[in-house]
């Protein structure tokens, strides 16, 4: 005669199974998530200061040809 396993045992875990609950990889996840979103804030920051730079830059080239433009003209 075979015994049937009881229904109040544990289920076995797979051998691959992690020893920690699933929400701990969630969490794990959103927290790498977190930090990739921060890198990407600081690589958007970067262009945007070297984007404004450049505009500055501009600026002062032109400002700097219109004072000489003028002073031909005085």
């Amino acid at each position: 005669m075979m015994t049937e396993p009881s229904f109040t045992e544990p289920p076995s875990q797979a051998p691959h199974a992690p020893e920690h609950p699933p929400w701990m990889d969630l969490s794990a996840q959103i927290s790498s998530l977190g930090t990739r979103m921060e890198e990407l804030a600081v690589v958007h920051d970067t262009r945007f200061y070297s984007v404004e730079d450049r505009i500055d830059q501009y600026q002062a080239g032109f400002t700097s040809q219109f004072e000489q433009l003028a002073q031909r003209i005085d």
